[in-house]
């Protein structure tokens, strides 16, 4: 049942409400299970035009989608989109610190990247973003 539901919300092109739809789908990959269908379905690739795009508009949409990032970050099948410089989710997400000072937003980042420090891929990646500079900043 929550793998059709999964599939009914990554697959819509209904007229599904954003903050809706991340707030379900950050809910739905918190079954390990889910979270890999989630990747296996080009979920990074949404993740990623709702980092560029939408999460600038509303802080609770940028809220979701990074703890949805963050939560992703357990699991080793996810590493490889994050260190993907195609994809640049890291940057993308230091991007949004540049929007949003709020408390969750920074918590939430930092937790994401104390996660991907981890994996010597993400590890360059922030370090090229220099996100440690960013964090003493905030």
């Amino acid at each position: 049942m929550a793998r059709s539901f999964l599939s009914w919300v990554l697959e819509s092109d209904h007229n599904l409400n954003i903050r809706c739809k991340t707030t379900v789908l950050l809910h739905l990959i918190k079954v390990n299970e889910l979270a890999e269908i989630f990747v296996e379905r080009r979920g990074f690739n949404k993740i990623e035009g709702w980092l560029r795009v939408e999460c600038i508009k509303n802080d609770q949409v940028a809220y979701n989608v990074i703890a949805m990032c963050w939560v992703l970050s357990y699991h080793e099948f996810s590493l490889v989109y994050f260190a993907d410089y195609a994809l640049n989710i890291i940057e993308y997400v230091q991007k949004i610190l540049d929007y949003y000072n709020k408390e969750k937003i920074v918590r939430i980042v930092c937790m994401l990247f104390e996660n991907l420090k981890e994996d010597k891929e993400c590890l360059d990646h922030l370090c090229m973003i220099n996100a440690l500079n960013l964090v003493i900043k905030l």
